[in-house]
């Protein structure tokens, strides 16, 4: 539509370089990561799975159309300039590989046609960021089980305590019948 400006994000995990441009509506130096990762550290470092992407511009990228993704990802953790990698080939298992050296530029969410993208992070942002929605996702599904659980726990004491109550007040009213 005619007026309307592009709103870029941030991915999870990363930040706008420049907030003081950001809220001048000025994208352009784009997003850093959260968390400097420390390239060369073994264990310091890894990736971070962001699916449903239009993968970013590929000016500084290597390609080897026979590697599988975990050479991929190997290949691109021990090159300090890499920044990303993703499969060539998407159907089936995919096969390939793409890495991107240098500022990840232009990518766009593409929910219904998108590709995944693993991005390097810091350790501790990857197990963070994995999935903020899986995440929420699998709390609010944890609540709703143990809510549940508890509820039918609740109903089942009230039933026995109720059968038990007038179990007894029937045998008390036996008693007194047979007294009397």
């Amino acid at each position: 539509m005619v007026g309307e400006l592009p709103i870029c994000q941030c991915l999870n995990g990363f930040k706008p370089k420049s907030p003081h441009n950001w809220d001048a509506i000025d994208f352009s130096e784009g997003c850093v990561p959260i968390e400097a990762w420390s390239c060369g550290v073994k264990g310091k470092d890894g990736f971070n799975k962001f699916s449903g992407l239009k993968l970013p511009d590929t000016t500084r990228t290597w390609i080897n159309r026979s590697m599988t993704l975990e050479e991929c990802k190997a290949k691109c953790l021990n090159n300090c300039s890499c920044k990303a990698y993703a499969n060539i080939d998407i159907r089936g298992e995919g096969s390939g590989c793409v890495i991107w050296f240098g500022d990840l530029i232009d990518i766009r969410v593409v929910p219904s046609a998108g590709q995944d993208l693993y991005i390097r992070m810091a350790v501790s942002d990857t197990v963070q960021v994995q999935g903020d929605a899986d995440v929420v996702g699998n709390k609010k599904k944890i609540a709703l089980v143990v809510s549940f659980t508890a509820m039918l726990l609740l109903v089942m004491l009230l039933i026995i305590f109720s059968y038990f109550h007038c179990t007894k007040r029937k045998s008390r009213g036996m008693e007194v019948v047979e007294a009397g």
